[in-house]
């Protein structure tokens, strides 16, 4: 420590028989023990800024950052941070840590968004996600680190070029890794939490065979905020080849988009080569949107139809879940994706809105959980006042069944308690199949009735139907719609 300490020290020659550990520190060193308590005090103050002296936030192998974690490697980098394993000097124990840019770290409002999306993340608990363990602020600079699991194993861009250059990927390890990735998308998406940049440098080969997927949602806030703060195009959140139609056009996006980039990771995992593929961002863009890939050779028909519906240009036609895609990969049959009419024919597939209508009110805002927040600190505040009123709302909806839109346009609930029954049927579609044992543990309310006309008119402000009155179902609305109406509610 002494030497790398004077290296910086230009050589002073002290006089007589001052105390003598090091001819080349200045004169007039204090006595006995007070200079040797102010030598490791020194030295404390001197170090920590010298071992983190870079200001664009990078690191060489043997850097201590906070005085803790020893960097071994330089995992990756991009325009949104760098990668670092290192060694952490505390807990004993190898991590990742991503360095998030300076001028990230420094801006508190972007900050902010991505500490609220960090709690989001760091509750997220299963075999094939890597973990995000914390988020930290070094006091000394301000700048963020945020520390995660170490995953050990090979990146699947590398696993694709290795097991195509040998020819030896087998048809039970490729199912094994996209039923793993599909069942960490599953658990993500359950918890209303979706990745939005799925590829294969965002998932990790292990030793024994199991995958980690890696940068689960924080990756896509912090590519967020960056575009913020730089005023800079850096895209919208994803990689273009992954991306689904709906990302490229700035549309919502929900599970299916991730379900999307896991049938084009799944397709050049097959090909060895993306199913669209350019440097013009233009033209990868309207490929993605217009054109079909080019269907694979020496792949079942089953394998083909469920990459086709995938990636499917509408969300709608893809698979129910991630999980449906890996079994129809595999030969599975699996039904069809559910729909919501367009409301032109009218009639049932309205009491299913009605439902989700008011799952989504009980739930105080889950349908939120897809989105990332944002915005200035007055915005955040109001965010923060609506969401505790809509659920008072929601708690004097479940004491009195009914939510008053405005005065004289209820909203009633039916009660449903807790039971078993049987749900299915042998004779219906293949989803429908087979008949089968359903227990719900908790009550929940179903809409009385389809939802009014009134009921639309007070909410949405219109009234779309051609069957004119109030009492009357609405019609005339797609899913989309239904889906507006469920968030304005």
């Amino acid at each position: 420590m002494m030497d790398e300490f004077d290296k910086t020290i230009p050589p002073q020659r002290s006089a007589g028989n001052d105390f003598d550990v090091d001819k080349t520190m200045p004169p007039q060193r204090p006595a006995g023990n007070d200079y040797l308590r102010q030598m490791e005090t020194e030295e404390a103050q001197t170090m920590a800024p010298r071992r983190e002296r870079k200001t664009d936030g990078r690191f060489a192998v043997g850097d201590l950052i906070m005085g803790r974690y020893k960097v071994l490697a330089e995992l990756g980098q991009g325009g949104m941070g760098v990668v670092y394993k290192c060694f952490d000097e505390t807990a004993g124990i190898e991590v990742a840590l991503k360095a998030l840019p300076p001028e990230l770290s420094h801006n508190s409002l972007e900050m902010d968004d991505i500490k609220d999306n960090f709690q989001l993340v760091h509750n997220l608990h299963h075999p094939n996600i890597a973990s995000s363990n914390t988020l930290e602020k070094n006091p000394e600079n301000g700048n963020y680190y945020l520390i995660m699991e170490c995953c050990e194993g090979e990146d699947l861009r590398r696993w694709i070029k290795r097991k195509h250059r040998d020819c030896s990927m087998t048809w039970e390890e490729f199912l094994s890794v996209i039923r793993q990735v599909a069942n960490a998308l599953d658990y993500a998406h359950a918890q209303k939490i979706i990745h939005r940049d799925i590829k294969p440098g965002n998932i990790m080969i292990m030793a024994a065979g199991t995958v980690k997927v890696l940068d689960f949602g924080l990756a896509a806030q912090i590519h967020t905020s960056m575009t913020r703060v730089s005023m800079a195009y850096h895209g919208t959140s994803g990689t273009g080849p992954y991306m689904a139609p709906e990302q490229w056009e700035g549309r919502v996006q929900d599970a299916k988009a991730d379900q999307y980039a896991l049938a084009v990771m799944t397709y050049e995992m097959l090909a060895g080569h993306l199913p669209f593929e350019s440097a013009d961002p233009a033209v990868l863009r309207e490929a993605v949107l217009k054109s079909q890939a080019a269907p694979l050779e020496n792949i079942s028909s089953a394998a083909q139809n469920a990459l086709k519906r995938a990636m499917s240009k509408e969300a709608a036609d893809r698979f129910n879940s991630c999980s449906d895609f890996a079994s129809a990969l595999g030969g599975a049959k699996v039904g069809k994706a559910k729909k919501v009419s367009s409301g032109k024919s009218g009639g049932g597939a309205w009491k299913w809105i009605a439902a989700v209508i008011v799952l989504a009110l009980l739930a105080g805002g889950a349908f939120g959980g897809w989105y990332f927040a944002g915005g200035t600190e007055a915005e955040a505040e109001a965010r923060k006042a609506a969401e505790a009123e809509a659920r008072a709302k929601a708690e004097e909806t479940l004491r009195t069944g009914v939510v008053t839109l405005r005065v004289g346009v209820p909203l009633k609930m039916i009660k449903v308690e807790p039971g078993s029954f049987r749900m299915g049927s042998e004779n219906g579609d293949d989803d429908e199949k087979p008949v089968h044992w359903v227990t719900l543990t908790k009550p929940y309310y179903l809409g009385e009735t389809e939802v009014t006309q009134a009921q639309w008119r007070a909410v949405m402000g219109n009234n779309p139907s051609h069957f004119q009155g109030d009492s009357r179902p609405v019609e005339q609305v797609n899913w989309n719609d239904a889906m507006a109406f469920c968030r304005k509610l």
